[in-house]
């Protein structure tokens, strides 16, 4: 069973954190004044800029987290992909101007103490002692306080769910996931729209992803899962295939058991009553995420696999060469590499990524363009890897990245290849053979991460004492791991080949 997000400690400590700031500023506004100031000094307390500044710091904490807790498990998702960048520094100091998401955190608290003030004050006048000394009330007030103490943890806890979440949404997007799962713990606790919601795939970014992600409800336990190229998707289990009369166990098989479609409907109804009146809009979500998220130095290097699974369709900027009947012409290796090393004098230059794949004789198989960080492939061109040497240019003219790697082992190519403007980096096994999956886990995956901790060691020292720049440190450390990496495992053939 993952750990969600919504149940981590760091997450529970936050939702405590808001909730004292959300009593301790209610409580200065009454106790020790009369009734009929009451909603004047809570107003005024809400509206502070101490309190807005303690609810933007939590806002901060509660996106750090969740990033941290995202990225984390991203890379346990892809099997550990190379994440290249600062290492977040959690309840960092920001700075401090409020954006709109803290405006939206102050205007709901404030909306919410004036209800519980209203509430508080019409119990004094049923009690009659409504005109009684501040002293006298302070007992009765905390008593009361108690009663209505549950209205500020639920809006506490929906309220850092719901931002909880987005931020993760955003940076799935961010590192290209493109699709996520909804995740609720299955037992007698488990409500009927977290219920019938789980196993549910979404398309990162789609109006259904947005709508119908946690929380569904007040206090909700439920999160939202990565989809990768290491995920096996029932078509099914997508939104668009779903049929919710059907449920799935915890482990996302789907039961025998039906449920009728007007309680389905219902069940649907009730998220969509809850999502109007109680989840943060999505218009404040969005430039918020996108604000905060530069205001706190947060960005992703990260070339992760992200292929969807079990998509029957090729996708049309992909390029796949129809092989003819022809007799069979074998090249020799200098031909092959001739047209290989033509086809990469192309890319060389590009500022975004594009994709050569080649069989043994040099005819291309297909060719793909990606973004300027990675080139991602449907199930049906993964599968055309096997067997098959792989080129594409690096707009840095970085080496090789941990996940250009862990695709080769995964999809058993025979010779990967990355083109930059200087020349081209090579690597294969010695003995001709293809990578594959154990040598990865059992050898290169480890030494790789080995040689990557003491080059970044080496580097941030540089880094720091202004001897070089970010993004050359990140080329200088690839360059610089993948050397070593083939100097420790006599297996690998590692090389540069000038133009």
């Amino acid at each position: 069973m993952p750990e969600t997000l919504l149940k981590t400690t760091k997450i529970k400590k936050l939702e405590s954190k808001f909730d004292a700031l959300f009593e301790t500023t209610l409580l200065k506004g009454i106790i020790g004044e009369k009734p009929e100031n009451y909603k004047k000094q809570v107003k005024y307390w809400f509206s502070s800029k101490t309190f807005e500044k303690q609810i933007d710091k939590i806002i901060d904490d509660i996106y750090l987290t969740s990033i941290s807790f995202t990225d984390k498990q991203v890379k346990k998702a892809v099997k550990s992909s190379l994440f290249i960048g600062s290492t977040l520094n959690l309840y960092s100091e920001a700075d401090d101007t409020p954006l709109v998401l803290t405006e939206e955190a102050v205007r709901q608290a404030d909306d919410l103490a004036s209800e519980v003030v209203d509430s508080i004050v019409t119990m004094l006048k049923d009690e009659g002692i409504y005109k009684e000394s501040p002293q006298t009330l302070e007992k009765r007030i905390r008593e009361l306080w108690g009663g209505e103490k549950y209205r500020s943890t639920r809006f506490v806890r929906t309220f850092t769910a719901d931002v909880a979440t987005a931020t993760t949404l955003h940076r799935y997007k961010q590192q290209e996931i493109q699709e996520c799962q909804f995740y609720a713990k299955i037992d007698d606790r488990t409500s009927p729209q977290c219920r019938m919601l789980h196993g549910t795939v979404f398309k990162v970014g789609s109006p259904e992803a947005d709508k119908y992600h946690c929380p569904a409800h007040h206090h909700c336990r439920s999160a939202i899962l990565p989809i990768t190229i290491f995920t096996e998707v029932n078509p099914d289990w997508r939104y668009e295939n779903r049929d919710f009369t059907k449920q799935m166990d915890q482990n996302f098989k789907f039961t025998e058991t039906e449920v009728d479609k007007k309680i389905i409907d219902k069940t649907f109804k009730n998220i969509d009553k809850f999502n109007e009146k109680y989840r943060i809009d999505k218009f404040i979500l969005d430039e918020d995420l996108q604000k905060r998220f530069v205001r706190l130095g947060v960005g992703v290097n990260v070339e992760a696999p992200t292929t969807k699974v079990k998509t029957p369709k090729v996708k049309k900027e992909t390029k796949v060469v129809k092989e003819k009947p022809k007799k069979e012409v074998t090249k020799t290796h200098n031909e092959v590499e001739n047209t290989i090393r033509k086809h990469e004098n192309k890319i060389k230059n590009r500022k975004t990524e594009k994709v050569y794949v080649f069989d043994k004789d040099g005819n291309i198989v297909f060719e793909k363009s990606g973004n300027k960080n990675s080139v991602k492939f449907t199930p049906d061109e993964a599968e055309l890897l096997k067997g098959n040497t792989l080129t594409h240019n690096h707009p840095k003219s970085s080496s090789f990245s941990k996940a250009d790697l862990q695709t080769a082992c995964v999809r058993e190519l025979k010779e990967v290849r990355a083109a930059t403007k200087d020349g081209t980096f090579i690597i294969r096994m010695k003995d001709g053979s293809e990578f594959n999956k154990t040598f990865w886990d059992e050898t290169l995956s480890t030494e790789f991460d080995k040689q990557l901790k003491a080059a970044r060691i080496k580097h941030d020292i540089r880094m720091i004492n202004k001897e070089m720049t970010k993004d050359e440190s990140v080329v200088l450390t690839s360059k610089v791991v993948w050397a070593k990496v083939s100097q420790n495992i006599p297996e690998l053939e590692y090389k540069f080949v000038k133009w």
